[in-house]
């Protein structure tokens, strides 16, 4: 998508667009929501568009570069994107019970958007297991049973194709998530 939007499209502010993980999980969101029912290509574009119209993106300070979206304007750009196509829906960021809500959210059917500290990625499922293993207390084994936690992510594109088979999803240990260094942006 980079590739795509640099090629085509000039900007007066950017130069090229580079780490853009928080307008593909936006793209990825819409589509899900279906907020348009256009081309990955035109959806991005369009996110990217409103990105930039807003200042959302952050510079590194050392060099001028451009850094990304800001992760606490990803529930403003959802919210601008969903706007922009007539929708009354909108982003809300939550920093409490991640796990939770994600789950809570995609029992209704709804994804979400997962960003820690560099990384925004679009929530599409979660996963548990119950593991069981034996644990040696002095010479004795004891059987313990723990459950295992896993987001499901969509980390966007892995070429320049739409090709919904191209897009990567990952398994993302929920025991790693925390409030003070990750942020969910739902759909409200």
């Amino acid at each position: 998508m980079n590739k795509y939007y640099n090629n085509y499209y000039s900007l007066n502010s950017i130069s090229s667009v580079e780490g853009t993980c928080s307008e593909v999980a936006t793209t990825l969101l819409m589509k899900s929501h279906k907020a348009n029912s256009n081309n990955d290509e035109y959806i991005f574009r369009t996110i990217m568009n409103i990105t930039v119209d807003n200042n959302y993106w952050q510079k590194d300070l050392k060099d001028s570069k451009n850094t990304g979206t800001r992760s606490d304007k990803i529930d403003s750009l959802v919210t601008k994107t969903f706007s922009f196509w007539g929708s009354k829906k909108k982003g809300n960021n939550d920093h409490l019970n991640i796990y939770s809500t994600i789950t809570s959210n995609i029992n209704n059917g709804k994804t979400t958007i997962l960003s820690c500290s560099n990384h925004s990625m679009h929530a599409v499922g979660y996963t548990e297991y119950t593991v069981t293993y034996k644990t040696k207390v002095v010479c004795f084994y004891i059987p313990t049973t723990s459950v295992v936690k896993f987001v499901i992510v969509n980390d966007g594109w892995h070429s320049v194709t739409n090709n919904a088979d191209n897009k990567q999803y990952s398994y993302y240990p929920a025991d790693l998530i925390s409030a003070t260094q990750f942020a969910l942006t739902k759909v409200a």
